[in-house]
């Protein structure tokens, strides 16, 4: 599986990456000693270049990194495109096109089954003939994620899965990433066809949580190991939270062809994209 990797890459292979990133999850969200949170976070703002400027409280009122990490905006830093369909996140538009035979991109060279992605036949063939993005948060990025159009909630999946690095380096040896990784997706029901949002766990992010599940559900969709929790067709409002990654990782996108035809989403470009652009003309 990781033939050629770099050497980096192969030694994470024998490391146990599962319990590595929790752990990295709870020292960095650590509150004390107090002296030693607050170094932390002001150390990693620095060497991961994290901006401040944007977050909505003053970085001293963050009691650890991981606080700090997770944090909102403050109002009107990232106003909505008039766009149907907005970015549901800050990233990288790395990978997008139509999905074919079953298959998305990975890199150059690589692809992946969306049913392996899925974990879901039907809804898999639903989706063939639509469009796919791949967004990638590096972690200088705002980590939350929200709802890219306006809908009603359909269904929720947690995948329990392995936590390999998402970045260029992982996605360029790791066959198969995004579908060995543990992650999240949500489907939403849409007047003209259904989008499916993907939220991808990652080495070092000590969690993914969800704001359309309560603690307790979220709890018990995870217990239940892949099993769909439906949702009665709560109404979302287009740019309204979906979820929070505890470090980088990334946001796979899924509108079926009806969707994607209705929209006229058509080579959306790729590069650095901020919560609530327009991915639409």
């Amino acid at each position: 599986m990781l033939e050629g990797a770099p050497w980096r890459l192969k030694a994470l292979g024998w490391l146990p990456r599962k319990g590595l990133s929790r752990l990295t999850g709870k020292i960095v969200h650590a509150e004390s000693p107090r002296w030693w949170a607050t170094f932390l976070r002001g150390f990693l703002i620095k060497v991961l270049k994290v901006p401040t400027h944007e977050a909505e409280k003053p970085v001293e009122e963050y009691p650890s990194f991981g606080a700090f990490f997770a944090r909102k905006l403050k109002d009107g830093e990232r106003p909505l495109a008039e766009a149907d369909l907005v970015s549901p996140c800050d990233g990288t538009l790395e990978q997008e096109g139509v999905i074919e035979d079953g298959q998305l991109f990975q890199c150059k060279g690589k692809t992946y089954h969306l049913f392996d992605l899925l974990g879901d036949v039907e809804l898999a063939r639903h989706y063939e003939g639509g469009r796919f993005m791949t967004i990638y948060l590096a972690p200088h990025n705002y980590h939350r994620v929200h709802w890219p159009l306006a809908g009603e909630l359909e269904s929720t999946r947690y995948i329990s899965g392995d936590l390999w690095p998402v970045n260029q380096m992982s996605v360029e040896h790791v066959e198969r990433l995004f579908c060995i990784n543990e992650r999240y997706l949500s489907t939403l029901r849409h007047p003209e066809g259904k989008l499916t949002l993907i939220m991808v766990g990652a080495t070092n992010v000590g969690s993914m949580d969800l704001e359309h599940l309560s603690n307790e559900n979220q709890a018990l969709v995870e217990a239940r190991g892949g099993a769909w929790y439906e949702h009665d067709g709560e109404s979302i409002e287009k740019g309204s939270a979906f979820g929070t990654f505890n470090m980088g990782s990334t946001v796979i996108l899924l509108l079926d062809s009806s969707l994607s035809s209705a929209l006229g989403v058509d080579n959306v470009p790729h590069g650095e994209l901020l919560f609530g652009q327009g991915l639409i003309r």
